[in-house]
């Protein structure tokens, strides 16, 4: 995300709680065009605005220094928004286009002495260090002051890194923090959990609470297993599921190439060879009667509402 973008996602989040920035913070934007550009058209400028050596609006190092320094105003202002934009900016790579070596920085913390490409490698990389200290300090912080986005990063970083370490009491307890933020990935994270321990109530509240929240996967797994014999709940969710956009009674059943030069991809009778079938039938479902009919699609309509107001 390029800083611009972050100061404009939480800008409402600034005014709303009375931080101002530098007028000239916000104003190093690129013009819109009054035409439709070509994919090739921007490549060629980028490129002949690399070649002479012009950094982007976004990437002007004086500029992003003049944007920090008004979030830093606000953020010791207590601002949560500018504590969280300031962290985004330090994790993205507007500030340095290279993460550098840690092999040279090590050589450099050891007093040998470094020139050239070795020493630019080394600095990159403290500054890289830098910055991600920058990045942790501003996002506890927001934390801290409740920024909703930041107890999500946090909780979600902590989650997939004890899920790694294969430590899942933990990443269980930071999936939950995350899910009950909102967030449908963990809520599916913790059903795989539930399922792994062989929790079957836990996975189908986890499965439910992430169909609840838009997730037509979800959905499809509860009409095929939870819900299984509940025709007018299935219906709930196949009428949810299309305000969603997707219409779980297509079938999605393909043939795709198996091997050769074509291998993955769908079939072409021209080119001949092996295949296999993949995708999904489809959900066959008995018709409800007409009132029943009318009561699922007002309750698929009420979970869409809520869906949108969360």
């Amino acid at each position: 995300m390029e800083p611009l973008d972050v100061v404009e996602e939480i800008r409402p989040c600034l005014i709303a709680g009375s931080v101002r920035l530098p007028d000239n913070t916000l104003s190093f934007q690129l013009a819109e065009e009054p035409f439709t550009r070509s994919d090739e058209e921007d490549e060629d400028e980028a490129s002949d605005s690399e070649s002479g050596g012009n950094p982007s609006p976004s990437r002007d190092p004086a500029k992003i220094t003049l944007l920090i320094d008004g979030l830093n105003g606000a953020a010791s202002r207590g601002s949560a928004a500018a504590h969280y934009a300031l962290a985004l900016i330090y994790r993205g790579d507007d500030l340095s286009e290279e993460e550098g070596s840690s092999y040279w920085y090590s050589l450099m913390e050891q007093c040998r002495d470094l020139d050239g490409v070795q020493l630019e490698w080394a600095t990159a990389y403290k500054a890289h260090l830098l910055n991600a200290e920058r990045e942790t300090l501003h996002l506890n912080e927001a934390a801290r002051l409740g920024w909703a986005d930041a107890r999500l990063d946090i909780a979600l970083e902590k989650a997939q890194r004890a899920e790694h370490r294969g430590d899942h009491e933990q990443a269980e307890h930071w999936y939950k923090e995350a899910a009950g933020l909102g967030h449908v990935e963990a809520m599916r994270s913790l059903v795989w959990l539930a399922e792994d321990a062989d929790d079957v109530d836990s996975a189908r509240h986890w499965n439910h609470q992430a169909a609840l929240h838009g997730d037509v996967d979800a959905m499809r797994d509860l009409i095929d297993e939870d819900d299984r014999g509940n025709l007018f709940q299935n219906w709930v969710w196949i009428y949810l599921a299309e305000h969603l956009g997707t219409d779980l009674r297509e079938s999605t059943l393909r043939a795709y190439h198996d091997g050769g030069l074509y291998a993955g991809q769908e079939y072409d009778d021209d080119q001949g060879g092996p295949l296999y079938v993949d995708g999904d039938e489809g959900v066959h479902l008995e018709p409800l009667s007409a009132s029943d009919d009318v009561r699922a699609r007002a309750a698929a309509r009420e979970f869409l509402n809520r869906i949108k107001h969360a």
